[in-house]
């Protein structure tokens, strides 16, 4: 073996290096090649190889991935076939508002507010001067049931709370369940102002018939105020049978 086939030292480390000189892949140290030696391609250290490079070796996965997923696409389109439109979503219908023309409940109170709305038409200062029913079966109103409402105008006299003197035109209001019928005419006497009854015609009812009338018989109910008295009271009638209760407690007056 010739002197220059012979192994090298790094004269930094000392680890056997090649003969045609370069730099140590140790510790980098750069020593000369013996006169003779073959030099070596550029681009390579000598002794060291080539590693390839991190985007040459994820190319090939990459390139794999992508035709992977293109095939699985593939596949899935000719299985299932293409995706059906989808149809616009319609816009939901807003719940139906109770109808305004639905009857209103008929009880007394009800049938007293359109009385009254009628009285005021007929004269703003309207007051209430009676109720009255010819016939309440069972303490309860039906359709063939008719309310009478007297209406007056306050002349001062007396006062104009309850009490207060009436003039002698009147009106009438007659209300069932689905009508009104207005009457206006002369009182056939002198009417005063009575309030609103507290005590409910119904309870009025209930009242005569736990003093002794009977439930099953049409009882007649009349309010008004009582100048004697000196208060509003209901007078009720049945037969022969008579009371007078107070319209405020439904307390029995007299009989």
């Amino acid at each position: 073996m010739t002197r220059k086939d012979e192994p090298s030292s790094c004269p930094g480390c000392g680890i056997p290096v090649s003969t045609h000189g370069g730099r140590c892949p140790s510790c980098g140290t750069p020593w000369l090649a013996p006169p003779g030696a073959t030099p070596p391609r550029a681009g390579r250290l000598p002794g060291v190889e080539a590693r390839p490079t991190r985007r040459a070796s994820l190319t090939p996965v990459v390139a794999g991935g992508v035709f992977v997923a293109a095939l699985g696409t593939g596949i899935l389109w000719w299985t299932l076939g293409p995706a059906p439109p989808t149809a616009p979503e319609e816009a939901a219908e807003p719940p139906a508002s109770p109808s305004s023309s639905a009857a209103a409940p008929f009880d007394e109170d009800s049938a007293l507010s359109r009385a009254r709305r009628r009285a005021r038409v007929w004269n703003e200062d309207a007051a209430l001067a009676g109720i009255a029913i010819a016939e309440l079966d069972d303490g309860k109103l039906d359709d063939q049931s008719a309310l009478e409402f007297s209406f007056g105008v306050p002349t001062g006299k007396q006062g104009y709370g309850p009490g207060g003197a009436l003039g002698p035109k009147g009106l009438k209001v007659t209300v069932r369940a689905d009508t009104e019928v207005v009457l206006e005419q002369p009182t056939e006497q002198p009417t005063r102002i009575a309030p609103d009854p507290l005590c409910a015609m119904s309870s009025a009812w209930r009242a005569c018939v736990g003093s002794g009338l009977v439930s099953s018989r049409p009882m007649a109910l009349r309010y008004g105020y009582d100048s004697t008295l000196q208060r509003a009271v209901w007078r009720a009638t049945q037969g022969d049978a008579r009371r007078v209760l107070d319209g405020n407690s439904c307390a029995i007056v007299s009989r």
